[in-house]
């Protein structure tokens, strides 16, 4: 699908230059329908950007702006991301393909949005206009950084405190939303256990009441790693420590379930 869409983009090319808000809108090609779904695409050629300064600029801005990084493929320049409906915006996937031209990068983007979602063009090219705008050549200052485990805003918490928190907050889905939703957190706790899922691994961490001296009813705490070193560096029954940002909590599940995403090692 996104080398299809790629096809029709051979005037739809964005340089880097001080002129790049002017010209990212009218670049991006869209088609699609209510139907089958709409999409956005276009690409982005930067001088003296290299692959993998690209792809960690854009997994910065990505976890800035609150996207679910999916696959991260940086020996062939992937990187797959989607986030869900927020208010006055749809639920959208990016698609980002980066290839080399001598010493001029080339980033492909596409954004798509499912069947059955009207997406606002203005909204998806200012999105896409947002996101491209903070590449900068190798050698520049980024942007967006991805913070750092002293940044002012990761917050450090154990595993049984935090679900504590959650608990204490979670008949209030508002101050969920405000207090816990799409912050970073800095999880110490003992690993229960490690396992494959899609695209990637989950770590449970301990999270149940008998570990603390406070009562409240059950609930797990769950972190969702993409890399795998971060994941073979944890041992079960043995304390560990990821950063990740906080997505939701599922109260769907038999045991409601603290779901942290795009987790990393600190």
């Amino acid at each position: 699908m996104l080398l299809r869409v790629l096809a029709f983009l051979t005037f739809a090319t964005l340089v880097a230059s001080p002129a790049f808000g002017m010209t990212c809108p009218q670049a991006i090609v869209s088609q699609g329908s209510l139907f089958n779904g709409q999409q956005f695409a276009t690409q982005l050629i930067v001088p003296g950007l290299a692959k993998d300064q690209a792809l960690q600029q854009l997994r910065a801005v990505f976890l800035a702006s609150g996207l679910r990084i999916i696959l991260e493929d940086r020996r062939n320049g992937l990187i797959k991301a989607n986030i869900g409906a927020r208010l006055l915006e749809p639920a959208r996937a990016i698609d980002i393909r980066f290839s080399q031209n001598g010493d001029t990068g080339i980033i492909h983007m596409v954004q798509r949005y499912p069947p059955g979602i009207i997406a606002p063009g203005g909204l998806a090219r200012k999105q896409i206009c947002a996101t491209l705008a903070q590449v900068r050549p190798t050698g520049m200052s980024p942007i967006a950084r991805v913070p750092s485990t002293t940044a002012r805003g990761v917050t450090p918490v154990g595993s049984v405190e935090l679900a504590a928190k959650v608990q204490r907050t979670k008949n209030n889905p508002a101050r969920l939303r405000t207090d816990f939703v799409d912050r970073l957190y800095r999880v110490n706790g003992r690993v229960l256990k490690i396992a494959e899922a899609r695209g990637g691994f989950t770590v449970a961490f301990e999270a149940d009441p008998e570990a603390s001296e406070q009562s409240w009813p059950r609930i797990a705490l769950t972190c969702q790693v993409g890399n795998p070193r971060a994941a073979a560096a944890l041992t079960p029954n043995q304390d560990g420590t990821l950063i990740g940002r906080f997505a939701r909590l599922d109260e769907y599940r038999a045991t409601p379930t603290i779901m942290l995403e795009d987790c990393r090692a600190p």
